[in-house]
């Protein structure tokens, strides 16, 4: 079963796989609600951007 979430996980961060089906394929694999959450707000984390400005003062 590790296995078959550690692709869900890869698809969703790729942006293959929307945060819906995650969570509908996360639980036909039999994972409760509350964990595919949690999984699902890691694999749909933001990465910050480089670059910006800023300003102080």
């Amino acid at each position: 079963m590790t296995t078959g979430l550690d692709h869900l996980a890869a698809l969703a961060r790729s942006g293959r796989l929307d945060r819906r089906a995650f969570l509908g394929r996360a639980s036909a694999l039999g994972i409760t609600t509350a964990m595919a959450g949690t999984l699902a707000g890691r694999a749909f984390a933001q990465v910050p951007s480089r670059g910006g400005l800023i300003r102080a003062g």
